[in-house]
């Protein structure tokens, strides 16, 4: 099975962006398993990209959202929903791919994250 990690990369500072690449990777390196492969891009990207260059940023952005269509299910992690989070769930409601959000404290916008795909397939229709 394969899971793309949707979390935040956006942060007010340039440690607290660094701290949210490295939670994320801690996740992947902390759950590798035979059976499911976990997809980050946004933990290691912005070691090679400027996301303060907007044709770099959406070329990053790009690139996850084709991950994130080779993969089984979403998981959505994080304190909040940020704009390319919102983007890929979009991405994801739109192909059916399965979201979900963690009850493990990793996710405590749960109940945002539930009401805003709800939102996504209100407005398709």
């Amino acid at each position: 099975m394969k899971v793309y990690l949707c979390s935040p990369l956006r942060a007010p500072t340039e440690q607290g962006r660094r701290a949210n690449m490295l939670a994320v990777r801690r996740i992947c390196e902390e759950n590798r398993r035979s059976d499911i492969r976990l997809y980050a891009p946004h933990a290691w990207l912005p070691e090679f990209i400027d996301d303060s260059i907007r044709i770099e940023r959406d070329l990053a952005l790009e690139f996850g959202k084709k991950v994130l269509l080779m993969c089984d299910v979403v998981a959505v992690l994080g304190d909040h929903l940020s704009d390319g989070m919102r983007g890929e769930i979009e991405l994801a409601v739109q192909h059916l791919i399965p979201i979900v959000a963690a009850d493990n404290g990793l996710c405590p916008i749960k109940k945002e994250v539930l009401a805003y795909v709800n939102q996504i397939r209100e407005e398709s229709g």
